[in-house]
């Protein structure tokens, strides 16, 4: 809705997220005509790598909630593996 309301003309995203996407996953805000206008909406762009920094990411926050590692060690991990898909 945020994205219709904004004038925004185009979307393009990463991955799809199957279980609450809504940019053509689970349902397609942008091309709904109750929010007024259309948006195009493309992807997925770089699927793969887009899915491998999102994993990263929510791994160490479900990781730093637990209490198994702290901040600093998250983001050292995702530069690594940052460096690694290159």
């Amino acid at each position: 809705g945020a994205v219709s309301a904004a004038g925004i003309d185009r979307v393009v995203f990463g991955t799809p997220d199957p279980s609450a996407g809504c940019c053509g996953s689970v349902y397609a805000i942008p091309e709904d005509p109750a929010f007024g206008r259309m948006v195009i909406c493309d992807g997925p762009l770089l699927a793969d790598r887009c899915r491998a920094v999102l994993d990263t990411f929510f791994t160490g926050r479900r990781n730093e909630k637990a209490g198994n590692i702290s901040r600093e060690e998250t983001v050292l991990a995702e530069s690594r593996k940052e460096e690694q898909h290159g």
